[in-house]
């Protein structure tokens, strides 16, 4: 096959087995239809592909690999994202790469409203409805928080709301 390491992925036209050629032009080992390579002495039937030259197989792209460095320590995005002190960046990466129910969004929203309680959650335990908690995030009585289309409600304003709402408001 010529000196040197073969470096060229090319298929075989006819039966499209891969075979490694020094070059994009050389032609293809003899082979059989299963693309096994002749061996000397054995008889066998050789695929038309034989000894022509194949279509070249591009090699999948290979993305460079970056490393990322918190305190000379190897750290992923998502952690330098959540040290980056513009909480919007944090929020939209959360929400960009669906990472709503992760670690991080739970981080996320405990540093933005402490303990927290989503409002499905407060509508199953107490029977709030929905519309009051939107007037009471609306006036500002609820510290919340939206991530993807879900609110979330600081646990400490939710208890205070209810201690000074009068009943006819929680229903």
């Amino acid at each position: 096959m010529g000196k040197g390491n073969p470096k060229i992925e090319v298929r075989c036209t006819y039966c499209r087995h891969r075979f490694t050629v020094p070059q994009e032009l050389s032609k293809i080992p003899e082979h059989t239809h299963n693309g096994k390579i002749r061996k000397s002495g054995l008889n066998y039937v050789p695929c038309f592909g034989s000894n022509k030259i194949g279509t070249v197989v591009k090699p999948a792209k290979v993305k460079d690999k970056i490393e990322y460095f918190i305190d000379n320590k190897p750290s992923s995005l998502l952690e330098i994202i959540e040290k980056n002190p513009k909480r919007n960046i944090w929020k939209e990466y959360l929400e960009k790469n669906k990472l709503q129910d992760s670690e991080s969004a739970k981080r996320y929203l405990k540093r933005k409203i402490g303990d927290y309680i989503s409002a499905s959650e407060i509508n199953k335990r107490t029977g709030i409805s929905t519309r009051t908690l939107n007037k009471w995030r609306e006036k500002r009585i609820l510290k919340a928080e939206l991530l993807k289309g879900r609110w979330y409600y600081s646990f400490k304003s939710v208890l205070n709301a209810i201690k000074t709402a009068d009943i006819d408001e929680l229903r």
